[in-house]
């Protein structure tokens, strides 16, 4: 596929890890959570190449799910490094997360009829926890 120096390609992503435990029951309402942390990684043989890594962890009042999905994207040459990063943090963050919504209320949905629906999210303007 040919791609221009100014374009950024997103080649897919991947599930590198999906737990779900069931709990019995918290304690009180503020032991539910939801954090999202990301961290990207810059390919070794090809430089123009990243992986960017999205993690969550969420916590209802009925299971605990963990889950690390990593997206692939590949830089047009003329984007220097904060760009990069400002691509992958905002916009790849963007690209991955409504894949991380889709797995997590599918897999909640296979195993009772109320399926956990993640927040939808302003990347721009969105805070994440440090890695």
């Amino acid at each position: 596929m040919y791609m221009n120096n100014s374009q950024v390609e997103f080649k897919g992503y991947s599930i590198s890890k999906l737990e779900m435990k069931k709990i019995e029951k918290l304690k009180n309402k503020k032991e539910e959570n939801f954090e999202i942390k990301i961290e990207y990684f810059q390919n070794i043989k090809d430089k123009l190449s990243y992986k960017l890594v999205m993690k969550l962890k969420i916590v209802t009042k009925k299971q605990e799910i963990s889950m690390d999905l990593e997206g692939y994207f590949k830089f047009g040459n003329t984007f220097d490094q904060q760009l990069v990063e400002e691509f992958l943090r905002i916009n790849g963050s963007m690209i991955l997360y409504p894949y991380c919504r889709a797995i997590v209320s599918s897999i909640t949905n296979l195993d009772s009829d109320d399926s956990v629906i993640l927040p939808v999210i302003n990347f721009k303007d969105y805070q994440f926890n440090k890695m």
